[in-house]
């Protein structure tokens, strides 16, 4: 089955193995996809670093990880996901797009 339409539940997949399939499975997949058509984004976001949550711009991490962002004259195309928790526990989470018209 294709990364992207996998289902997932609570039964498969909890605490840090969500944050595990969405870093490594569904936002590579979707990231794939996206650079397909807009090419190479102009930000990939770096869970690693200790600035992720707000390193898009300040306070962008308040309920979204930004992923990517491409930039285009008059647009900005983001790939983000929610962001999943421990408590309470998180049994889905979302990677989805968004078009800011600037």
């Amino acid at each position: 089955m294709d990364p992207v339409s996998a289902p997932v539940s609570r039964s498969t997949v909890a605490g840090d193995s969500l944050t595990f399939y969405v870093r490594k499975v569904l936002w590579p997949a979707h990231l794939s996809l996206a650079t397909r058509h807009w090419g190479q984004p102009d930000y990939i976001g770096d869970e690693s670093s200790v600035t992720f949550v707000d390193e898009w711009e300040p306070g962008a991490g308040t309920g979204r990880r930004h992923l990517a962002v491409w930039l285009r004259p008059g647009a900005q195309i983001h790939l983000y996901s929610n962001k999943p928790s421990k408590d309470p526990l998180t049994t889905s989470v979302g990677v989805n797009y968004a078009v800011y018209i600037d």
